[in-house]
């Protein structure tokens, strides 16, 4: 038999290789920027949430210890997580003091600062580069004010909004909306939470609120105007409204719970009229995945007076935070001398966060005092000036901060950064410098601050060129054309920077600084690994030279300024805070010849000031020294001992003599960064600086190749992706058309099987159906019933009919000669197990042939047989109801696991058990219908059982927050143990002002078999 052969595959018509290749590049080039616009909008998205979560959380922590202060008027420093909250990477610090130093008044005023951060490396410390916001207020010890009215305006300053622009793509649009719709729902929950507190702390009073565990809370306010506002959840809506709730305010809120404290913080009450403080506690379900659950809560303290209602930002917050600190400062005041009226005006708080807070007090008829409060949020971002000095060896860093009251903050650090490395320009030494940036990044919080370069004199050299505007301009092509050839700098390019100053209109003054470009991008290597941004690389005389200026010590006349290096030493003549020559002296005894050299070129350094630079006039009499502290003083011994010049030292002293700069201890070799760090202070033409990186950045472009890469490795990655998937196709293709060939083969095979399938289905369904039928029909044993009611008559009584009815009632009719025959049938009727409920309906007297009988009428049910499996079935049940109530019981002879039981608890819910007491186990007598709870009068024989009834007492003591005491006795009531609660004490804890300490009375109880009697 000959077999045909496989049918030919059919050829489908398709695109080809090419149109298919160049279609998915041009789908990945489209696609995977806006895949990356989308992933940076997420980011971005999320960055927000994070930061409302985090101001929500501060605003709940400030309120808090307002509440508690308010109550107690204690110090606190409190640290701890949001874990139990669902945010355990956020943590929070808490610092309470009355102290001067933190801004308060000892006794009188406290100073409340919250920081809350989010702790990205999980080391429990802030960093600089972690989210964070910090909140701050004050709050007065009012003892003769209580009655006083409140009247504060708060001005936020200088809010920043951020916005977020997204891009809805197709391909992505299930990641977009399940990303949008979180976000939607968890910050729909924080505005909810952030509207309650802000009402709550302008409301008059609290005129209802619902119970702590009502998870569908409601809330009434009367407000200052005299009006009522209510709050309360139907279904997932919280409705809003004045005097009922009949608004949307918000959708897809799970639970809204409101939890009313009185005036201590900590004891929860349900009376409207003591309820001081309001805890406002949200729960949201996120849709994304699983359905994450998201806890949203925050405390809000009542005030005393009025506050008013500003825009929803977080600099609202921190302005009415600092404006409530200027009131209570000046009740505070008060309190102290009630004449005082003098009020206070632009005060930091705290101390270098840029916010501040001012208050007035004056006086109407009557003694009446009112007080009001403004408060300025300010900025918070920090705005520095932050130069670096690169020197042979070290690094000195100074910061300058301009104070709200116009002084200038500055502050130096120094570190070494050579060790082992010979050159700057090597791997060793890119290592070792890197590190010293990272040091002072780390130490000043520097990460992401755009940072001033000051090169020092052993890495660049500065040319000056003074003259009219075409000559300097030609000698300064001619420096720069030359530039190659300053071999001292190291080998390799050199590149520059230039700046010129129009002295008139003819005459020009510039400066030109050289560098060696490999040097340069070392330094800006290591400053951007260290997380800073340079925008300035100048050399360090010219900052020296601007900081003489800024001092006036150059006003008058040209002076000299020296910086001793390491190794080198710079020697510039500046006047009027500009550079007029730069001049090195050579020779390896530079440093301690200076006074010398100086000396010996002084007359033709004066030549060289009267002859080019028109603009500076008097003879050089001063020298001012920048260097190491004992190496300055000594040049100055010297420059005293060979020649007539007045030498000063450059430090902190004369600083603080000559300027309004509020320098810390600071050394004579940090001034060259201080002069570089105030260049935003000095006037226009004393800003222009010789800027190094200038050229770099014009002429350096990006290499092509990783752009190009960038750009095209998901068009190759699609590529490829397509060829694969293309040849794994037309294998599995030709596969698949040699299986349909075979498959031919067995079609009538699998025809007759599908027959003989459904056949068995339908021979299945049959018998289910009619094994349904015969289960529904009832098999009463009518032949065993007729037998037996035959057995059971007596001699003198004979039946007359037997009906049966739908309902299975039997009605049984006969004479007897004598009624004992009838009630005798009756008796055996009622001892036969396959009838019920036997009653004798009648008798009546009737004639037969043989005389006079009692005629009668018997009426039964046939009993449902229980099967085996029946009786089982409900011996199980019932075995399974006393299992559950005896797992309820305690076993009171032995009470070990249920002391461990209640042990662990109370470790569960974070409390701290003081103390667990059993006592002595109680027996009696159990009687039916007996109460437990009440005393045993005396027994009574018909009514006691088999069984006794065992309790016993149990004393437990516990402590630990207030959250953590109501969750171990909602554990408790959930353990639905038989046990009743006697006496509970709720106080607070000593020594703690957020601890409480719980005490309880409990009776155990367990019910068991009479022992045996012997």
């Amino acid at each position: 038999m000959m077999r045909r052969p496989p049918p030919r595959p059919t050829l489908r018509k398709g695109y080809t290789l090419i149109e298919l290749v160049m279609a998915s590049s041009l789908t990945a080039l489209a696609i995977v920027p806006a895949l990356a616009l989308m992933r940076d909008s997420i980011t971005n998205g999320s960055s927000i949430d994070t930061q409302n979560t985090i101001a929500t959380f501060c605003v709940s922590k400030l309120e808090e210890h307002l509440a508690l202060a308010a109550a107690t008027f204690t110090e606190a420093n409190t640290t701890g997580t949001f874990a139990r909250e669902g945010y355990a990477e956020l943590n929070y610090k808490v610092q309470s003091s009355t102290s001067a130093k933190a801004g308060g008044i000892p006794d009188q005023l406290m100073a409340i600062s919250v920081t809350v951060w989010n702790d990205a490396d999980n080391d429990a410390q802030q960093d600089a580069d972690e989210k964070s916001l910090t909140l701050a207020t004050k709050l007065a010890k009012m003892e003769r004010y209580e009655g006083v009215a409140e009247v504060v305006t708060a001005s936020a300053m200088m809010a920043a909004l951020m916005t977020s622009g997204v891009v809805l793509l197709r391909t992505s649009q299930g990641v977009w909306e399940a990303h949008q719709e979180d976000h939607a729902r968890l910050e729909a929950g924080q505005k909810l939470v952030r509207h309650i507190v802000r009402r709550v702390r302008q409301a008059e009073a609290v005129v209802a609120v619902s119970d702590a565990s009502n998870v569908y809370g409601n809330l009434t306010l009367l407000m200052p105007d005299g009006k009522t506002y209510a709050w309360a959840q139907t279904g997932n809506l919280v409705m809003y409204g004045a005097d009922t709730a009949s608004n949307v305010l918000a959708q897809n809120i799970d639970t809204l719970r409101f939890i009313a404290f009185e005036a201590d913080g900590t004891t929860i009450t349900t009376d409207p009229a003591n309820a001081q403080s309001i805890q406002c506690i949200v729960t949201v379900t996120l849709p994304r995945g699983s359905g994450e659950l998201r806890v949203i809560r925050s405390h809000a303290w009542r005030r005393i007076g009025q506050w008013s209602a500003l825009r929803n930002t977080i600099d609202y917050e921190r302005a009415t935070y600092l404006a409530g600190a200027g009131v209570y400062h000046c009740l505070a005041e008060l309190e102290n001398d009630p004449s005082w009226r003098t009020g206070v005006s632009k005060i930091e708080f705290p101390p270098g966060s840029g916010g501040i807070y001012a208050a007035e007090v004056s006086e109407v008829e009557n003694g009446t005092v009112i007080v009001t409060g403004t408060g300025a949020a300010g900025e918070v971002v920090r705005r520095l000036q932050v130069t670096v000095e690169v020197t042979y060896a070290s690094l000195h860093a100074c910061i300058s901060e301009q104070r709200p009251g116009g002084e200038l903050q500055v502050s130096t650090e120094s570190v070494t950064w050579r060790n082992a490395s010979v050159s700057l320009d090597s791997d060793t030494g890119l290592q070792e410098i890197t590190a010293a940036f990272k040091q002072l990044a780390s130490s000043l919080k520097l990460y992401n601050q755009t940072v001033q370069i000051s090169l020092s004199g052993d890495f660049c050299v500065t040319r000056v060129v003074t003259g009219k505007s075409d000559e300097v301009r030609q000698q300064l092509h001619e420096l720069e054309e030359r530039s190659s050839s300053y071999f001292l700098l190291g080998h390799g390019p050199k590149t520059f920077g230039r700046c010129i100053r129009e002295v008139d209109a003819k005459q020009q003054h510039a400066l030109l600084s050289i560098v060696n470009q490999r040097v340069l991008t070392r330094v800006m290597d290591a400053a951007n690994r260290a997380g800073m941004k340079v925008d300035v690389v100048e050399p360090s005389i010219v900052g020296s030279c601007r900081l003489l200026g800024f001092l006036g010590g150059d006003v008058d006349e040209p002076a000299l300024v020296i910086q001793v290096g390491q190794r080198t030493v710079e020697l510039g003549v500046c006047h009027r805070g500009q550079l007029l020559l730069d001049y090195r002296p050579s020779g390896h005894d530079a440093k301690t010849s200076v006074a010398e050299i100086v000396a010996r070129h002084l007359g033709r350094l004066q030549r060289y000031c009267d002859r080019y630079v028109k603009f500076s006039s008097g003879n050089i009499s001063r020298v001012y020294l920048i260097g190491e502290n004992q190496t300055v003083l000594n040049l100055s011994e010297r420059f005293k001992e060979q020649t007539e010049l007045q030498a000063t030292v450059l430090d902190r002293e004369y600083c603080l003599q000559h300027s309004d700069l509020q320098l810390d201890a600071a050394s004579p070799e940090t001034m060259t960064a201080v002069g570089s760090c105030i260049r935003p202070r000095m006037p226009g033409p004393q800003q222009l600086t010789p800027n190094m990186l200038e050229r770099v950045q014009l002429y350096s472009r990006d290499p092509l190749f990783p752009a190009l890469a960038r750009a095209f490795w998901p068009a190759a990655a699609a590529l490829l992706v397509a060829i694969g998937t293309w040849m794994v196709a037309l294998y599995e293709y030709r596969d698949c058309c040699v299986l349909e060939s075979r498959l031919e083969e067995f079609e009538p095979q699998l025809q007759q099987s599908h027959l003989l399938r459904l056949q068995l289905i339908d021979r299945r369904t049959r018998i289910e159906h009619l094994m349904a039928i015969d289960s529904a029909l009832e098999k009463t044993p009518w032949h065993s019933i007729t037998r037996t009611i035959g057995q059971c008559l007596p001699n003198d009584v004979w039946l007359q009919s037997l009906i049966v009815d739908r309902e299975k009632r039997i009605t049984i009719t006969g004479a007897a000669l004598t009624e004992d025959g009838v009630f005798e049938l009756v008796s055996h009727l009622r001892k036969y197990p396959t009838v019920e409920r036997v009653a004798l309906q009648g008798t009546e007297v009737g004639r037969f042939r043989a005389g006079p009988v009692t005629q009668f009428s018997i009426q039964c049910e046939v009993r449902e047989a229980d099967s085996l499996g029946a009786l089982e079935s409900r011996v199980l049940a019932q075995e399974q109801v006393l299992a559950s109530l005896e797992n309820k019981a305690v076993n009171t002879d032995d009470t070990y696991e249920f002391r461990e039981q209640l042990v662990e608890l109370a470790r569960e819910a974070g409390c701290r058990l003081r103390r667990l007491d059993l006592g002595h186990v109680e027996r009696r007598s159990w009687e039916k219908g007996d109460d437990p709870l009440e005393p045993v009068t005396g027994e009574k024989q018909d009514l006691i059982t088999q069984f006794e009834l065992t309790t016993q007492p149990v004393r437990l003591a516990v402590a630990g927050p207030m959250e953590s005491v109501a969750d171990f006795l909602n554990r408790i009531q959930e353990s639905d143990k038989m046990i009743h609660t006697t006496t509970v004490t709720m106080r607070a804890a000593p020594g703690s002002s957020e601890d409480v300490e719980l005490e309880m009375e409990l009776l155990i109880f367990n019910l068991s078999k009479k022992p045996q009697a012997v």
